[in-house]
């Protein structure tokens, strides 16, 4: 380490001087090189007999270099100073060159520079013509480039049969000249460096003339097309080295656009018609390159759409008409199915009907309609034609009329309960064609039990002899049918009881339970003044239901008083029911 050596006067007698003499030693180790300088890209000198050189700057205090090589690489000359020559072998990939600074004291750390083979990648692409056709046997020297690839030393390109490469191998561009013989080949080139060579890039030259292209497809109907958002669509395959093509479409067509792209990619159209377009006329394509090719055509007519199918919905308007029941009457709705190439469809409602909604929406999509039939209607039509650029179809008519409830079939009588306790059920088989309930009428004194509005009901008779009609007519919201009759004609039951003076004699009574009602007026314009008379005293349930046995009002009172009620009825028919206990009375009423 640092020292001192010093040196002190003395005399013979032992004395000493005061002060001292001294000289300083010490000991100085080199510093790391500050950075080699030299090529790091090894593919230059790689399998090569020229060597790489690499150097760094004189360190302070070094007497020596140290220099250390990666593998696959070696030190030609220069070790121990700061310049040496390395050579790398064809096994060489990647490292580092070392160097440190050596003195007789010692050494510090080596510095380092990374070394590697850096590769070119492919050429990215060829610029120049695709189509020599005018150039054949001419003597003119067509140029074909790349751009500059990274890393690469240089380009070897590659010229097909019948071509001549003029000048440029070995650059990036190159004349090249076509000889009459020459036939559609490819171009090709790689970028090359000392330890690689890339893959090719290449370009098709082409030298033919071209057949007709194939079939074009795509829509012969105009019509869905013309002066609306929608584009049609034609396409053909491509032809093997064709340059380009030439699409020609007629007077009120516009291509809108080449999806495909263009050149040898322009395979695909899509145009807009506008109502200039003449029925009938074509579309064209040509194939190009060393000349044009013969036309290919695909005619375009204009067909007007056919009438519409059948029309789905009802046919008797009676349940949908308005009318004192349905004041505001019910919806009707009418389909049909979608016409093929229809944009549009007119829809007409029948004299007192009103269409009031398109629930399928608009234009190609307006295939239903929501109709209302007004109290006016009698019969009529609805109508539907489709339409479209080219014209109308013919109509799609469907009859719809008021169509009256048939006659309810005769009627099954079945006992269901003998004296005292009579009761029969009264059916008919079903309910009628057109109908919507059945309004049944029992005689006077007898009392219908359930079924009002069905085609089944429930009659019991007291003791009494009992005469008169069960009827049953069938009914809608417009009409009833033609009534149905059956004859009523029971004896009264028989009653036995014993007297006081003549235990053994019998006697028969009359035994009558009395329950009847009575409306009126009947019918009014206001309301209606009700009387129940029954032998029981108390309460009777009052319910009013319309003809479709819908119940709109209940209210009771007492038996044997007078009810005013059904002030605030609409005006239509109603059937008024009177219950107390099992004991039913039934009266048709009408309000004005």
């Amino acid at each position: 380490t640092n020292q001192q050596i010093r040196v002190v006067a003395v005399s013979s007698v032992g004395c000493e001087s005061a002060s001292y003499g001294f000289i300083t030693l010490s000991k100085t180790i080199p510093a790391i090189p500050t950075s080699i300088s030299g090529p790091t890209n090894a593919c230059t000198y790689v399998g090569q007999q020229t060597n790489a050189n690499y150097s760094v700057v004189a360190v302070t205090g070094a007497t020596s270099y140290l220099w250390e090589a990666p593998a696959g690489a070696s030190i030609q000359s220069g070790q121990g100073t700061n310049a040496v020559a390395v050579s790398y072998s064809s096994t060489f990939t990647s490292g580092s060159i070392k160097v440190t600074a050596v003195a007789n004291c010692g050494s510090r750390s080596a510095r380092t520079l990374s070394i590697t083979r850096l590769l070119p990648s492919s050429p990215v692409s060829i610029t120049g013509p695709t189509s020599v056709c005018n150039y054949l046997g001419t003597g003119t020297e067509i140029t074909y480039s790349i751009a500059a690839v990274a890393n690469a030393d240089s380009y070897s390109w590659t010229i097909p049969s019948g071509a001549v490469l003029v000048s440029g191998q070995g650059t990036t561009s190159v004349s090249v000249r076509f000889n009459g013989n020459y036939a559609t080949s490819f171009i090709k080139v790689r970028a090359v460096s000392n330890c690689f060579t890339t893959g090719e890039r290449t370009l098709q030259v082409s030298s033919a003339t071209y057949g007709v292209p194939g079939t074009i497809s795509g829509p012969t109907n105009a019509c869905p097309y013309i002066s609306n958002d929608q584009l049609a669509v034609y396409k053909i395959r491509r032809l093997n080295n064709a340059a380009g093509y030439i699409w020609t479409v007629p007077t009120g067509v516009t291509i809108f656009d080449h999806p495909g792209g263009t050149g040898a990619n322009d395979t695909i159209i899509r145009v807009a018609y506008d109502i200039n377009y003449v029925n009938g006329s074509a579309i064209t394509v040509q194939a190009t390159g060393c000349g044009t090719s013969a036309p290919r055509s695909l005619s375009v007519g204009g067909v007007i759409v056919t009438t519409p199918g059948l029309i789905s919905g009802p046919t008797n308007a009676c349940e949908f008409m308005e009318s004192p029941s349905h004041p505001t009457g019910v919806t009707a709705v009418y389909k049909i199915n979608k016409v093929f190439g229809a944009l549009a469809y007119n829809w007409q409602a029948p004299n007192n009907a009103t269409i009031i909604a398109h629930p399928g929406g608009n234009a190609e999509n307006d295939t239903i309609v929501q109709i209302k039939y007004n109290s006016d209607f009698v019969n009529g039509v609805v109508r539907v034609s489709a339409s479209n650029a080219c014209g109308g179809s013919g109509n799609r008519s469907l009859y719809v009329s008021k169509l009256n409830p048939s006659t309810p079939s005769e009627i099954d009588v079945i006992n269901l309960g003998t004296c005292p306790n009579r009761v029969y059920s009264y059916t008919i088989s079903s309910m009628p064609a057109g109908a919507t309930s059945i309004l049944w009428t029992v005689p006077a004194n007898g009392t219908l039990v359930s079924g009002q509005g069905t085609t089944s009901i429930t009659v019991s008779y007291p003791t009494s002899t009992v005469s008169g009609y069960v009827t049953a007519q069938a009914i809608n919201n417009c009409s009833g049918s033609s009534i149905r009759t059956t004859r009523v004609k029971l004896s009264a039951c028989a009653t036995t009881f014993t007297t006081t003076n003549n235990p053994t004699a019998k006697a028969v009574i009359s035994d009558v339970v009395a329950f009847d009602a009575v409306v009126y007026p009947n019918p009014t314009n206001s309301s209606f003044n009700l009387k129940v008379t029954a032998t029981k005293l108390g309460m009777v349930k009052i319910r009013i239901m319309d003809m479709q046995g819908r119940m709109v009002k209940q209210a009771t009172m007492q038996s044997n008083e007078i009810k005013t009620i059904g002030q605030e009825l609409r005006p239509g028919n109603y059937i008024m029911e009177m219950m107390q206990d099992q004991q039913v009375k039934a009266i048709k009423v009408i309000k004005l």
